[in-house]
């Protein structure tokens, strides 16, 4: 497993470019956690609109789990994994991000993949 951190203020003009063929293909599933505003701010800002998607978040109040956030599904699903949600409210604006803040990114997504297979 490889994980990937890229700055989108970098690439802003090729976003739309680079992304729409695999948010648009209905054979991969794209997991997100909580994305109603991701996939509002990408069809706002970049006219990309996202098929075949499986929410971690919907999924859980589908499930009706005590708690719908992160915190409580990646530790429900994952062993022996807390969230660290010290940088859910940093300002994501600054460059270069911290250590810190770039390893919060990283795992922030890093077993929702993981969740994916345990929720279906």
């Amino acid at each position: 497993k490889k994980d990937f951190l890229i700055d989108p203020f970098s690439l802003w003009d090729l976003i739309h470019d680079s992304l729409a063929p695999t948010l648009a293909n209905p054979k991969v599933v794209k997991v997100f956690h909580g994305a109603d505003s991701d996939v509002a701010w990408l069809q706002r800002d970049f006219g990309l609109f996202v098929v075949n998607m499986f929410d971690t978040g919907r999924a859980a109040r589908a499930l009706k789990l005590p708690s719908y956030g992160f915190a409580h599904v990646l530790q429900r699903y994952v062993q022996g994994v807390q969230a660290d949600k010290t940088h859910q409210l940093s300002d994501w604006r600054q460059r270069p991000l911290p250590e810190a803040m770039r390893e919060y990114a990283i795992m922030d997504t890093h077993y929702l993949l993981d969740i994916y297979r345990a929720m279906k």
